[in-house]
């Protein structure tokens, strides 16, 4: 939250930089009161959220560096070890980062005429509380690259939106200290021009009261094309240019003006700022410097990284690989196999390898879910239970249904099988029989015991009964075990000699 904050601050800081404009009906440089006010609205909202964090690192605790060379580390909480560690870090920076300097130069300037001594004071101030920004974003940066596992940048879309991400940044950038420098290219034609005039004073070329006349303007800073400057008193807008002659340093529509110049600073940079015409103004020729070297940079970046990205992978395999056969051979040793034997481990592992790319395809299958479909859902229509008789590969069918195997049944003929079939239906009847004469017995066996129930004492001749009832089941049950023994399966034959016929 902190880093996106600092990222959209400086993104903000460059809003000043559009303020100046050039009036074209009155010939004379003035601010927008209204950006002006935008921008300062913004970025006090975004100081806010820093001032937060200033002071969340006053109760943030942290980790002893010492103690990560043993263990996970050990965290400080006591306020007065925070407090003195924060102070002699980034204190500081982040009190430099967070002065609202250039709100004050704004308010400052509120109702007071044009000067390029306040334009000039606004642009340092910006620039240099960019340098605290910028020193304080990169770190953290890099502190989440390392807590996450470097997770932005080893991935496709999260490395390619990184990138994408600086190019707009710079962009923007470039962008704005085109337009800035343009306005202050116009600005330098007019002193030219109003040194060499006479009765006209510098403060003329500022918006506000009491100006004097400035129509000559009109003609002394013609706008004239690199191939029509014939004489040295012919004023050269260079790169500018285009800025002038489209008029947008004459737009008061932020909208149009900031795309503008977007786009201006987005082409140049793509091209590394090839097609730039310059003059011979050294500050002139300080942006397409500062331009081929950012797109350099970030050319050389983009292709680091994914380099970085194919090495790490093609290493990660090749000690991979490394470490697999070191284990092998020390297992090998560790087990004093022969060395032929040795010889064909190393081939399969070798083979191993080439086919599946060192994907342990067999712990994958060990470790996946035993079902094999989602339970019959809308996303997959093949699932079908089997049951008791089913079986599971048509390849079994199509082996079933071969020409051959049906023209020569004989083979699979079996006359042991039926024998033990006829047996196994003989033995389910006897089975049957025995639990029918076990049920009957049963039942007579309840037939005597109600009577006595209900008599209490009842008699001695009905218990004599009932005494002998029992036996006889008992004599009859084991009469039925003995003589009747459960049959065995047979063995199973042998399909794999040949038919003797």
């Amino acid at each position: 939250m902190f880093v996106i904050s600092c990222m959209i601050s400086i993104f903000l800081d460059l809003l000043f930089f559009y303020a100046p404009v050039v009036d074209a009906k009155n010939l004379c440089l003035s601010l927008d009161q209204k950006l002006e006010i935008a921008a300062c609205v913004l970025r006090s909202f975004f100081n806010i959220v820093y001032v937060f964090h200033i002071v969340l690192q006053f109760r943030t605790g942290f980790i002893v560096p010492s103690s990560r060379i043993y263990g996970r580390g050990e965290l400080v909480e006591d306020l007065g070890e925070i407090c003195r560690r924060y102070l002699s870090s980034y204190f500081i920076i982040d009190i430099l980062s967070v002065l609202p300097l250039p709100q004050v130069v704004v308010i400052s300037i509120a109702n007071a005429p044009t000067s390029p001594a306040t334009k000039d004071f606004l642009k340092m101030v910006i620039f240099a509380q960019y340098i605290p920004r910028f020193y304080r974003i990169y770190p953290l940066t890099k502190e989440i690259m390392r807590t996450s596992g470097a997770v932005i940048t080893e991935t496709a879309w999260p490395a390619a939106a990184y990138n994408l991400l600086h190019c707009i940044l710079a962009s923007h950038v470039l962008g704005a200290m085109w337009y800035l420098m343009a306005i202050e290219r116009k600005e330098r034609c007019w002193q030219m021009a109003c040194g060499d005039h006479n009765g006209c004073k510098l403060d003329d070329l500022y918006c506000g009261v009491g100006r004097g006349d400035t129509s000559f303007l009109n003609s002394s800073c013609p706008l004239l094309e690199p191939n029509e400057i014939k004489s040295p008193a012919d004023f050269d807008f260079g790169i500018f240019l285009d800025a002038h002659k489209s008029h947008v340093v004459e737009q008061t529509d932020f909208t149009r003006k900031f795309f503008n110049c977007f786009w201006w600073g987005w082409r140049n940079l793509s091209s590394l700022g090839q097609n730039l015409n310059t003059s011979n103004s050294v500050g002139e020729l300080l942006l397409p410097l500062v331009i081929s070297i950012t797109g350099l940079v970030l050319v050389a970046s983009v292709i680091s990284s994914s380099i970085q990205q194919f090495v790490q992978s093609i290493t990660g395999r090749l000690e991979e690989v490394r470490m697999k056969r070191r284990d092998i051979e020390q297992w090998m040793s560790h087990r004093m196999l022969p060395e032929d034997l040795r010889a064909r481990i190393r081939r399969y592992e070798h083979y191993k390898w080439q086919e599946k790319r060192g994907v342990e395809e067999e712990t994958l299958i060990s470790n996946i879910l035993t079902t094999t479909t989602n339970g019959g859902g809308t996303s997959f229509f093949n699932s079908v239970y089997l049951t008791a008789g089913d079986f599971c590969g048509e390849e079994l069918l199509i082996w079933a249904l071969d020409p051959a195997f049906l023209s020569r049944p004989e083979p699979f003929y079996s006359q042991q099988w039926r024998t033990w079939g006829a047996n196994f239906i003989q033995a389910t009847w006897r089975r049957h029989y025995k639990r029918k004469i076990e049920k009957l017995l049963q039942e007579a066996e309840d037939t005597l015991q109600n009577p006595l129930s209900k008599e209490g004492s009842g008699s001695l001749q009905s218990l004599a009964a009932t005494v002998y009832a029992s036996r006889f089941a008992t004599n009859m049950l084991g009469n039925l075990r003995r003589n009747h023994p459960h049959l065995q399966k047979p063995a199973e034959p042998d399909f794999s000699a040949e038919n003797p016929s």
